[in-house]
């Protein structure tokens, strides 16, 4: 998503730097927090889900918000006095904003929310606006977190490809059956992998099962080994074109994440949520859920169960849907409200006059 907007930036004349906070200003620190995260999430999800639910409608001003950012503070600070930039944008959940404004009050600073579910971490005073999916999602958090600021829903920016819809089809073997597709993410991490192919496979005989691996080649060799008899059954690796097999499968089985919901919006394609992890993740899955565009399976039987319900005139609803939702070149759309208010500041004299913006 990063790299979707610096695209969008640098095409409209912009300067860009991109910047990971907590990893710039703490590796180890930043190392160990993910490792938590996936042990968390792998071996005790309740765990993380009641603490992000119970943070969740926390102050926004809350001392643990205060205290959690401080550990990004060295590598904002340092990259503010390097950089002196216009604007900033922050793409995570992390309140380090507050430094950002107190070295430079002037600079333009925004958050834009990745994810289909609002939390109290994301919303700093500091923040000048704030960007999110949906109009919904502007209207509940304006309401949950009694904000002053402006909230403006641009969709969540991702790569180019899934705005194009470019012609040719880069997969020849799936062209003699209509086929549904499983995304493990980009890492490759994904619960029962092998029963949920084997359900999908048995609840569609005469569709493809095609299991996206992502980098994780251990995952793709293990599909291909363990269905080596089976040609309905295909698993691949990290895919450039993914995009273009999205948009032709019926249903997609997938994880949770904010950018992964908007792809498949952009793709238009109705999507089966397995197993979502408590947290965001399940937010994400009810929000869509709510909407008619998908659908929740906590376990194998409800797997199976969701399954003989996707009937072509269902999924042709949840299409139907989805195109409603979709928000078209995201990543334009944020550098367009970012513009707006950096030349409304230089015409009320708070910049200098001059063309290229530092972001």
């Amino acid at each position: 998503m990063a790299e979707s907007l610096q695209e969008a930036f640098l095409e409209s004349g912009h300067e860009v730097a991109m910047m990971d906070g907590w990893r710039s200003s703490n590796q180890l620190l930043a190392s160990w927090n993910e490792r938590l995260y996936e042990f968390l999430t792998s071996h005790l999800p309740f765990v993380y889900g009641w603490s992000y639910d119970w943070t969740e409608k926390l102050s926004k001003d809350s001392t643990l918000w205060r205290w959690l950012s401080y550990f990004s503070k060295g590598a904002v600070v340092e990259l503010m006095q390097e950089w002196h930039p216009d604007a900033v944008i922050q793409l995570f959940s992390d309140q380090s904003l507050r430094y950002v404004k107190q070295l430079n009050p002037q600079v333009l600073a925004s958050v834009l929310l990745t994810d289909f579910a609002l939390h109290s971490r994301w919303f700093v005073n500091e923040a000048d606006f704030f960007l999110v999916a949906t109009q919904e999602l502007a209207n509940l958090a304006k309401k949950i977190y009694r904000l002053h600021h402006e909230v403006i829903p641009t969709g969540i920016p991702i790569r180019q490809a899934f705005q194009q819809h470019a012609s040719g089809f880069p997969f020849p073997e799936l062209l003699d059956k209509p086929y549904l597709a499983v995304l493990t993410g980009g890492r490759g991490v994904f619960p029962q992998i092998l029963q949920v192919v084997q359900t999908l496979h048995r609840q569609f005989p005469q569709h493809r099962v095609v299991v996206c691996c992502g980098r994780n080649e251990i995952m793709r060799k293990k599909i291909e080994n363990h269905f080596s008899n089976n040609p309905l059954i295909l698993s691949y690796g990290y895919l450039q074109e993914i995009n273009k097999l999205m948009e032709k499968a019926d249903f997609i089985v997938t994880k949770a994440g904010g950018v992964t919901i908007a792809e498949c919006l952009a793709c238009g394609t109705p999507m089966l949520f397995y197993k979502p992890l408590p947290g965001q993740e399940r937010k994400n899955a009810i929000y869509i859920e709510k909407t008619g565009g998908g659908w929740i399976a906590e376990n194998l039987q409800t797997l199976a169960e969701s399954c003989t319900l996707l009937t072509e005139k269902k999924l042709q609803a949840a299409r139907s849907v989805l195109k409603e939702l979709q928000v078209s070149d995201s990543a334009k759309r944020v550098v367009y409200e970012v513009e707006e208010r950096l030349q409304g500041r230089q015409a009320d004299g708070g910049y200098a006059a001059k063309n290229i913006k530092r972001v």
